[in-house]
């Protein structure tokens, strides 16, 4: 595993979360040419998970349909997705230039440039079955940058909290919360040390690793309105983006439901 990118990607979190998830995406769909047949196609690709409202089919070297939910297209000379080829899964590339975008408007995380888009017959590669080897590494190696990212956003916004609440009473909270953060923390640094093309599948640990960084966001999230004065709703404040990208990306993917199930839990 890249223990430098995970380090920057975890270092971006903290600063900016739009950015951290393009860098994400961007590493991803990145990874995705690399490992694939096709690796001297050159330019930025960014990566997104299938969503269940997505319709597109591949077929003799086109695909068709409709993909939501994709960010830093209009940054990116390919997307990497995922699309159905006689009622299988795969992964295409799509060249980004020709598609059809619709701006997806949220209230947060604004500048990753989320969009819909629309293709009719457009030229594209297929890059992976969805059961090859390869793409279950690729897999590992997204779940852990978003895993990064939780862990990366609820440092900031519990910094965030901290700096505006006076109250005595969050003192005992505070550590509980706090305390999650640490654990999460200590789980990451461990897994950024393992080489994911040479381990056995960990997928049951991801989930259940994710699904934790998810219920340590929604807990940083619940403290603002439970103990935090004004401060962090003053749009004018440094810390309103982060709340408004917390409450967002905490709802982003798989919920914590879903993730335990997928561990088997």
């Amino acid at each position: 595993m890249n223990k430098d990118f995970f380090l920057e990607l975890k270092n971006q979190a903290l600063a900016d979360l739009s950015q951290a998830h393009l860098k994400q995406h961007f590493y991803t769909g990145q990874k995705m040419i690399k490992y694939s047949d096709h690796n001297t196609v050159s330019g930025v690709c960014s990566w997104s998970a299938p969503k269940p409202n997505d319709t597109l089919i591949y077929s003799n070297g086109t695909v068709s349909g409709k993909k939501h939910w994709v960010s830093g297209v209009s940054l990116s000379q390919w997307v990497a997705v995922a699309a159905m080829e006689n009622n299988e899964k795969i992964v295409v590339l799509i060249p980004s230039d020709q598609l059809t975008l619709e701006p997806v408007n949220t209230s947060g995380m604004e500048d990753t440039l989320t969009v819909n888009f629309i293709c009719n017959q457009m030229p594209a590669v297929k890059l992976f079955d969805w059961t090859d080897h390869e793409l279950s590494i690729i897999f590992r190696c997204h779940m852990m940058s978003f895993i990064t990212n939780h862990l990366g956003l609820a440092q900031a916004l519990f910094d965030d909290i901290d700096r505006y609440t006076k109250r005595n009473n969050f003192d005992y909270i505070k550590k509980k919360t706090k305390l999650d953060i640490e654990i999460l923390q200590f789980l990451w640094e461990k897994e950024i040390e393992y080489d994911f093309s040479q381990s056995q599948d960990q997928s049951i640990c991801y989930h259940l690793m994710y699904a934790f960084a998810k219920k340590t966001l929604f807990s940083v999230t619940s403290l603002v309105t439970e103990f935090t004065g004004s401060g962090i709703y003053d749009t004018t404040m440094p810390g309103h983006q982060r709340y408004k990208d917390a409450l967002i990306y905490s709802t982003h993917m798989k919920n914590i439901s879903t993730a335990l199930d997928l561990a088997n839990f």
